[in-house]
């Protein structure tokens, strides 16, 4: 019997927009609120969630559905975060 999230990654690996959209739905709150953690800052953690959702459908065709799905959201925001921290605090050096 394959799980829901194994559904939902062969969905979206077929380019399923439902699919997308569903995901979308699913974690959309929790990692906003996982970002908002991270950064404290409600803009940067809404920029960092709309990346994630984009860069998972960029590369929706790489999924492995034997990975968990929000194993590798959360991973992502954490490592849009921290990129994000990176570039902010080199752009501070400059100024």
């Amino acid at each position: 019997m394959v799980s829901e999230s194994k559904k939902l990654i062969i969905l979206l690996k077929k380019g399923d927009e439902a699919a997308f959209t569903e995901l979308i739905n699913t974690y959309n709150r929790r990692l906003f609120a996982y970002a908002v953690s991270l950064s404290g800052d409600y803009s940067l953690a809404k920029d960092i969630v709309q990346s994630v959702f984009v860069k998972t459908f960029e590369y929706r065709k790489r999924l492995d559905p034997e990975f968990s799905i929000q194993g590798f959201l959360y991973r992502s925001v954490y490592n849009q975060f921290i990129n994000t921290y990176h570039k902010n605090q080199s752009l501070l050096k400059l100024h």
